[in-house]
């Protein structure tokens, strides 16, 4: 599907889906505990869902480079794993 905005340029959505975009492969976890660790989330992902995790993200605190916030991103091999798990 191609959007036009404005009559100024031309924008095909469906390009955004192609190829192994790391955007594609990467999800968003929420309401994490803050108790949670970096290594911990790696192994709560592979443990939960299919799919070979190639990395875990764990979003800390700012200032204290240390408490995590809560959420964070899992990165999967393929986007059809990344699919799977946003399904799961």
């Amino acid at each position: 599907m191609t959007v036009d905005f404005n009559n100024n340029a031309q924008f095909d959505n469906t390009q955004i889906a192609k190829g192994p975009s790391r955007l594609c492969r990467q999800i968003f976890v929420g309401g994490l505990p803050t108790s949670i660790t970096q290594a911990g989330l790696r192994v709560w992902a592979q443990r939960t869902f299919q799919g070979r995790v190639i990395n875990a993200v764990l979003v800390v605190d700012k200032k204290t480079h240390k408490r995590p916030r809560g959420f964070g991103f899992v990165t999967f091999d393929t986007a059809e794993a990344a699919n799977l798990a946003v399904r799961f």
